[in-house]
């Protein structure tokens, strides 16, 4: 079964039937934490998820909110980065700018600020990073209160964000192993998402197999395909 299709900017979902003779292999899926701020907390333009360029300067604004017991606590903030779920260095990976007071452009790669802290007060600092090459990235934002010398006492409040950095097309299902009988209808559906290669238009192609050979569709007995799609 083949059918072409244009890709949204957002997601596409299509609802299929299957009903198996023989063995498949099945897709995986992914699972998403979300940590709510208590006490100080801090604002980001950053989209989680959001899908950039490589090699293309990324605007973007953290904002800090002191609750009453930290305001005007001298404070530093700090980058840390991780690579498809490794930490690396910052350097390593991309480059990274602060903008001061002053409208000044410094480039640096863990903390930001004044060597010996800066008030933690309601603002906001503009940022720019520009990764070097392609892959999801977690970037996390760490405000630390410092002591007379500058050094990292304790975290008063992070943020961290997924940024998917040159990745293009991708898919999930949520067809699982253990829903299949034999002769017995399946449901399941498969989601994609186009990220850099939104507007592309594509083919979806299904392969069957058993054990580590590429089968014929002989060894399903029905397949049905049903198409939502979800424009912006």
């Amino acid at each position: 079964m083949e059918k072409k299709m244009s890709i949204f900017k957002r997601i596409m979902s299509v609802l299929l039937v299957l009903t198996m003779i023989g063995a498949y292999v099945p897709l995986g899926a992914m699972a998403e934490e979300v940590t709510v701020p208590k006490g100080s907390y801090l604002e980001t333009s950053i989209i989680d998820n959001e899908v950039i360029d490589v090699n293309e300067p990324f605007g973007f604004t953290y904002r800090t909110c002191p609750d009453a017991d930290d305001a005007n606590t001298m404070v530093k903030g700090s980058f840390a980065i991780s690579k498809d779920g490794t930490p690396v260095e910052m350097r390593d990976v991309a480059t990274l700018k602060y903008m001061d007071a002053e409208g000044n452009w410094y480039e640096f790669y863990t903390d930001f600020g004044p060597p010996t802290g800066f008030p933690l007060k309601d603002l906001t600092s503009k940022f720019e990073i520009t990764f070097k090459e392609a892959g999801i990235y977690t970037v996390t934002v760490t405000i630390f209160k410092v002591d007379s010398e500058g050094n990292h006492v304790e975290a008063l409040c992070s943020d961290t964000k997924t940024l998917k950095v040159g990745i293009g097309y991708t898919i999930k299902s949520t067809l699982s192993e253990n829903q299949l009988i034999v002769q017995k209808p399946v449901y399941f559906s498969v989601t994609t998402e186009a990220n850099s290669d939104s507007g592309k238009k594509v083919i979806g192609s299904f392969v069957i197999m058993e054990g580590n050979n590429v089968v014929g569709l002989d060894k399903v007995a029905k397949l049905e395909y049903y198409e939502v799609q979800i424009k912006d």
